[in-house]
């Protein structure tokens, strides 16, 4: 069991096993103000669900808690620590990968030749889903996969949604929630990525300085250019 929160800036820290069913753990900088959730595994495919499978919103802090189901459960033959191999198009000046592992890091692969890239990733695992870039940004995302790549050793992108000019990346300016619906102000045109907390697309859209969307109460992951939001419809 792993638990995320915003004394961690949600990443995954690993608790300690008590027995089968209790973990415990104590997080020096953590203070009673502060939200979390409990993952059975170090990424958001394996969160906490409700006992209906539905989303849960950040928890507040309790000494005792009680998770009632997961989101997905890690498989008995995963395989960790794995090697990608990508073929791209004649051209693309770099590529990057980005996955579960690590979702706000953009991990530079290594060229092989002109359409030829590979990355050993030692955290990263069989159920990470990941996609390639040509470039640090969403924006340089590869054409054709809307959703999540799941594991194979060797890939091939036909295309790329744009590729980089040398002109400074947009960014997010500012967002705002409001009566459940997320209001983004854009620095320019470039690609919007939304996620659940379970790493699934809702929405992948070219857009120009505004983005808005309505959306049920749960955990969103916002993905623009560089920058990565977590936002919580409550």
């Amino acid at each position: 069991v792993y638990i995320a929160g915003e004394f961690n800036t949600w990443s995954f820290t690993a608790m300690t096993k008590v027995d089968d069913t209790h973990y415990t753990v104590t997080i020096a900088n953590a203070t009673a103000a502060h939200k979390y959730k409990y993952t059975c595994g170090n990424d958001w495919a394996y969160v906490e669900m409700s006992a209906e499978g539905t989303d849960v919103a950040d928890r507040s802090y309790s000494e005792n808690d009680v998770v009632e189901r997961w989101n997905k459960i890690p498989s008995s033959d995963l395989q960790v620590g794995l090697t990608f191999n990508v073929t791209v198009p004649e051209g693309t000046p770099a590529v990057y990968i980005c996955g579960g592992w690590d979702w706000n890091t953009f991990m530079p692969m290594t060229k092989v030749d002109d359409t030829h890239y590979t990355i050993t990733i030692a955290e990263a695992n069989s159920d990470h889903g990941y996609k390639y870039t040509c470039g640090e940004s969403w924006t340089y995302e590869e054409e054709g996969h809307t959703a999540n790549r799941s594991y194979s050793e060797n890939d091939v992108v036909t295309g790329w949604k744009q590729t980089p000019t040398g002109l400074n990346t947009v960014s997010v300016t500012s967002y705002t929630i409001a009566n459940r619906t997320l209001s983004v102000t854009l620095n320019g045109r470039q690609n919007i990525a939304l996620y659940d907390v379970a790493g699934r697309m809702i929405q992948n859209a070219v857009v120009a300085d505004f983005y808005q969307v309505e959306l049920p109460v749960g955990i969103y992951i916002l993905r623009a250019a560089n920058t990565s939001i977590k936002v919580a419809i409550r």
